[in-house]
């Protein structure tokens, strides 16, 4: 399926020495026996492949929004799954804005209706972001996994955005 979306830095996040990896920074609390750096001379603290059920890839962040319009626009599967992806879960309740589809948060952001998904592994998070209305799809990606205060990557991506729309 990724074959066809020539992605010049998406790959499998099987080993430690990834190419091009930033430096990350964690915030977890001692329980976890994580670093504040996460990633040392270039090679991440831990096995990335623990990671493979969430998707087990890195990619840069510029993949990371073309995936995100692909999978809302090109359907790698049919109308009828889509639907099941951007209709909210009776269960899946997030909080009075926010909702859960099949694999799909659905946000109510400052620009609308947004479909999408975060990420998280130690020093790092990502968000990436499909806009129906508009037709357009972005990704946010930062180098430290905690924040302090009400600041969310949802929050993030509506502030670089203000001035798009």
């Amino acid at each position: 399926m990724l074959a066809p979306l020539h992605f010049k830095e998406t790959y499998a996040a099987t080993r430690r020495d990834m190419p091009r990896l930033p430096i990350g920074y964690s915030g977890l609390d001692a329980f976890f026996h994580m670093p504040k750096q996460v990633v040392v001379e270039g090679r991440y603290v831990m096995n990335p492949q623990m990671e493979w059920t969430g998707g087990g890839y890195a990619s840069t962040t510029s993949d990371l929004a073309k995936w995100a319009k692909f999978y809302y626009e090109a359907l790698p599967f049919s109308d009828e799954t889509l639907q099941k992806i951007v209709t909210p879960n009776p269960n899946g309740l997030i909080s009075e804005y926010d909702s859960y589809g099949m694999g799909s948060f659905i946000f109510k952001s400052a620009h609308g209706k947004a479909y999408g998904h975060t990420g998280f592994v130690p020093g790092f998070r990502s968000i990436f972001l499909y806009y129906p209305e508009q037709k357009i799809a972005v990704a946010f990606q930062t180098n430290c996994d905690s924040y302090k205060g009400k600041m969310t990557l949802l929050h993030c991506v509506d502030e670089i955005l203000k001035a798009e729309f």
